[in-house]
């Protein structure tokens, strides 16, 4: 399903539809002001991989729920491969690189 809001949001706003971008507006402006999740921040694994964590005080379903729509976003705007590890009060996606026809796999 394609998310027609998101580009929507960038466009009126002038701003471009990049990750850094994403990452500020969507996971650490909307996100955390929502109160979809308490905190988020970001780092580079071993491996080079950005890495976006999310905390959050709901379960394990909320994190499957959240990582898999925030891991579409990325896949089908951005076109990001991205893997998700899920925890009870918090989830990682790790962004593997840039593909054309790019699928998650969480």
């Amino acid at each position: 399903m394609k998310q027609k809001w998101m580009p929507t949001f960038f466009a009126d706003g002038n701003i471009p539809l990049t990750l850094d971008k994403f990452i500020h507006y969507i996971c650490a402006g909307i996100g955390v002001n929502s109160g979809t999740v308490d905190s988020f921040t970001y780092y580079t694994d071993q491996m080079g991989h950005l890495c976006l964590v999310h905390k959050y005080r709901f379960g394990p379903k909320w994190s499957r729920i959240l990582s898999t729509s925030l891991s579409t976003l990325i896949n089908e705007l951005l076109k990001y491969r991205t893997e998700c590890i899920v925890y009870p009060g918090s989830f990682v996606i790790r962004i593997l690189g840039n593909r054309a026809n790019a699928y998650d796999s969480c």
